[in-house]
């Protein structure tokens, strides 16, 4: 079961991290557009995956497959937008004059790249839920939430106490 899971958070961080990224530690990571690229997992891989966890017949996997190949240029190039804002917040000279309007715009910008991530991956899922029996949907959703508390709980073991 807990490779099942694994095998569904590698699925759901491919579509769904959208969170972009420039290079460990400068700015958000992106699953999404890092997953889909020529150095992470192909969408044909994603969906082997997921098909062997959710059992999708051919029909699903075809739908399926279509689905994030469409929007495999979509989180590339929301990946690229990242890696660009992170690499303009980690140049940006506070010593400026103009400091305060370009981290202003910079602040603009990563909210306006933040909106399209979500948008993005929301349509995504939607489309691969319209796909899925209620079941699977059902068994994605649970998968989702595990990895969710999966990460809460390793965040929280790098917390220190506050105590």
């Amino acid at each position: 079961m807990k490779s099942k899971l694994l095998i569904l958070t590698a699925l759901i961080v491919a579509l769904g991290a959208g969170h972009a990224l420039a290079e460990r530690g400068h700015g958000p990571r992106s699953g999404a557009a890092d997953a889909m690229s020529a150095e992470g997992m192909s969408p044909e891989r994603l969906l082997h995956r997921m098909e062997r966890v959710l059992d999708l017949d051919d029909a699903q996997h075809e739908a399926l497959l279509n689905i994030v190949k469409a929007a495999e240029p979509e989180f590339e190039a929301l990946g690229d937008e990242a890696r660009a804002q992170a690499k303009a917040m980690h140049d940006l000279d506070v010593s400026a004059d103009d400091y305060a309007v370009q981290l202003q715009n910079l602040a603009s910008r990563a909210g306006e790249l933040a909106s399209k991530s979500v948008l993005l991956r929301g349509r995504v899922r939607a489309e691969i839920n319209a796909e899925l029996t209620a079941a699977q949907v059902a068994q994605l959703t649970a998968a989702f939430e595990a990895r969710r508390g999966h990460r809460h709980e390793r965040r929280s073991r790098r917390e220190p106490d506050a105590g």
